[in-house]
């Protein structure tokens, strides 16, 4: 953290990728989430593993805020220093959600074809924000009609999550 700037609780880490291509909100979607939150005023931190750079990459190069990029530079053991010491993780429903859920993060766990049911962290540290569309939650890996539940998440929902889970004394 040191190296990358960061002082603890003064920023807030995008998870933008997920195994599964269903379970990725689009890039454009995490960079204006990214950008708003810069906007006011904390710092912001991609994370993933090496495999996600792509994702990572369409993230910052559609933010018009400075980024932190560390996807790929973190062991899991770091992922985990790192998301201790955020105010929030913003991510998919995959394993950063449940990693910041078991260090004591904060987070919003954007829901697309997962159920939030079975996998939503509970209690006033966390949020879900889930895909409003009749056929969420759904099996697929591979949407076979239009990935419409990605279309129904809205960036200002996720923002109002992140709002709610930093409280008011978090606020900017």
């Amino acid at each position: 953290m040191a190296g990358a700037g960061l002082e603890p609780g003064r920023y807030v880490v995008l998870h933008a990728g997920a195994s599964s291509p269903t379970r990725r909100w689009p890039a454009a979607r995490y960079a204006a989430v990214g950008d708003a939150l810069a906007a006011d005023g904390w710092d912001v931190v991609l994370t993933g593993v090496p495999g996600e750079r792509d994702i990572s990459a369409a993230v910052r190069a559609r933010m018009t805020a400075p980024v932190t990029d560390l996807t790929g530079a973190t062991s899991l053991g770091g992922l985990a220093a790192l998301l201790r010491d955020c105010a929030a993780l913003i991510g998919n429903d995959t394993g950063s959600a449940h990693l910041a859920a078991a260090v004591g993060a904060r987070s919003v766990t954007v829901f697309l074809p997962g159920d939030p049911v079975r996998w939503a962290h509970r209690g006033p540290r966390h949020r879900a924000v889930v895909a409003d569309v009749g056929c969420a939650p759904c099996p697929h890996l591979v949407c076979p009609i239009d990935f419409r539940c990605a279309a129904s998440v809205r960036p200002a929902a996720v923002l109002a999550a992140v709002h709610e889970v930093l409280g008011e004394e978090d606020a900017r």
